[in-house]
């Protein structure tokens, strides 16, 4: 998606038709020296699925190691399906840690397809949501989409 502001971009349009459009999306991916967790700010709301499911009361509770719920709906509210392996159906672009730091494994910044980057998993509620495994930058897999503190 050739680097982080093209995927904050697509994040703004997913999230659109769904959420105020005066609220601002960007995507949960830590490249170079920017980390997702820096990138959405702190907030004490809650972040939510689109039908409303739980996901975490505020940023704190988002980056201490679990969730309250997993992120498995796309900007639609459909569930998406999907096991906890890393066989890449349930994995996610992110390039982050659980609290939210850079792993490191960002596929050259989100703009080579060479080389493993970091990925989360939808279903699980753990850490591994978003630092699951490794898998080659190649695969086209999805992104989070997390509001930024206002």
């Amino acid at each position: 998606f050739n680097g982080l502001a093209a995927a904050d971009l697509l994040c703004s349009g997913l999230a659109a038709p769904v959420f105020n459009p005066k609220r601002k999306f960007v995507a949960w991916l830590s490249a170079g020296d920017k980390s997702a967790g820096q990138r959405i700010g702190n907030s004490k709301r809650a972040y939510v699925t689109p039908k409303l499911q739980m996901i975490a009361m505020g940023t704190d509770n988002l980056l201490d190691g679990a969730l309250d719920g997993p992120i498995d709906e796309d900007e639609s509210g459909t569930v998406v399906d999907g096991l906890g392996a890393c066989d890449g159906l349930a994995s996610v672009w992110t390039g982050s840690a659980a609290n939210g730091s850079a792993t490191g494994d960002d596929c050259g910044g989100w703009t080579d397809v060479a080389g493993q980057g970091r990925t989360g998993n939808l279903v699980l509620k753990d850490g591994g949501w978003t630092d699951a495994c490794s898998l080659s930058c190649a695969l086209p897999l999805r992104i989070y989409c997390i509001e930024k503190a206002p």
